[in-house]
């Protein structure tokens, strides 16, 4: 089995390997919106909002970006980390099924990448 810092690089080599990405669960959160102006004028109520539910931050009508509970960020983190694990072991498996070896791999990955 290769080691997932050496399919993480493989991945990030390749734009085009096809992973499938099937998500079990799904939870909503309520959103409530701000504008940029409000967020800094209103930073205490910003941050009192942000602890309990997620505040989108618009600037122009446009969204730019999120503050989120820092609950929500780590359950977000744990399953991003969760979901590369499982897609560096099901390419890991492929890979030794149809033959590449980590030596075969460091090959064409010195032709993709000299370094």
């Amino acid at each position: 089995m290769f080691s997932l810092s050496f399919l993480i690089r493989f991945i990030r080599l390749n734009p085009r390997l096809k992973i499938d990405k099937t998500h079990k669960t799904h939870e909503t959160y309520r959103m409530i919106t701000m504008t940029s102006t409000e967020a800094r004028t209103k930073f205490g109520e910003f941050l009192e909002k942000g602890s309990r539910e997620s505040v989108v931050i618009k600037r122009q009508q446009r969204e730019i970006g999120v503050f989120i509970p820092i609950g929500e960020y780590r359950r977000l983190w744990r399953l991003s980390i969760k979901e590369l694990q499982e897609a560096a072991y099901e390419v890991s498996d492929q890979s030794t099924q149809n033959g590449l070896t980590e030596e075969k791999l460091n090959e064409i990955l010195a032709e993709i990448n000299p370094s």
